[in-house]
């Protein structure tokens, strides 16, 4: 294997010989070719550079990502100083998987870029395990669903033939979990016990917890009840 022994070497520009050793006993070196190498040593400078988030990927499907805040926003970079000068900015990087579903910490990678946006080597953070909170919130869908009349009590003298809604299909939003279980949507109780005859009447439509109406959509639906006499 080839080396070079810096360990007394200060700052500048020059040539260094280079050493070749062999765990195998029964080679010889004969010639080494280049015999030596110029290296240029820099100090070690810090600087200290402030975060920009840079997400990368998405959450859940039926989620997003509401916002991303930096435990902290500042950190000190060390490195040779041509290379620091060549920081145009500095990236924390939080990573989605496309699991994620509530809000969480997360640890973050430090990535440096020039003024080319390409990544710069050769430099290091000194704060360690950087972290950000990640806030998700779940998406509302729109659904279409039927709606039924809630009747109850039985007509006195005659029976109900028919009922017509109008509208009989309306639009809801909700989280994807509760239009899931929607199956359809239900009008205030209409009593039936004092009709003696066919009748039309406005009742408001009866929303379960966590869904409302789409814009636009009647807060009431218009319902015919025919009544057939004996």
């Amino acid at each position: 294997e080839a080396y070079i022994d810096l360990r007394n070497a200060g700052a500048g520009t020059r040539k260094v010989q280079i050493a070749v050793t062999s765990k195998n006993s029964q080679v010889t070196i004969a010639k080494i070719d280049p015999a030596e190498v110029e290296v240029e040593l820099q100090p070690v400078r810090k600087k200290m550079v402030t975060l920009t988030v840079d997400v990368q990927g998405k959450p859940a499907k039926g989620y997003s990502l509401d916002s991303v805040k930096l435990k902290q926003s500042l950190v000190t970079v060390s490195g040779a100083e041509t290379f620091l000068k060549k920081i145009a900015s500095t990236r924390a990087q939080v990573i989605l998987q496309g699991t994620e579903t509530k809000n969480m910490t997360k640890k973050v990678q430090i990535v440096f870029y020039d003024e080319n946006d390409l990544v710069l080597e050769g430099l290091t953070v000194e704060e360690k395990d950087l972290e950000a909170d990640v806030l998700i919130t779940e998406v509302e869908g729109t659904k279409d669903v039927g709606v039924k009349a809630s009747v109850s009590g039985a007509v006195v003298n005659g029976t109900v033939k028919k009922v017509e809604i109008n509208p009989a299909v309306v639009s809801v939003t909700g989280s994807s979990e509760n239009l899931g279980k929607l199956e359809v949507l239900e009008t205030a109780p209409i009593d039936l016990k004092s009709a003696t005859e066919s009748f039309e009447t406005k009742v408001k439509l009866v929303l379960p917890n966590g869904i409302t109406l789409a814009p636009g959509q009647p807060l009431d639906v218009s319902v015919k009840v025919e009544i057939e006499k004996p």
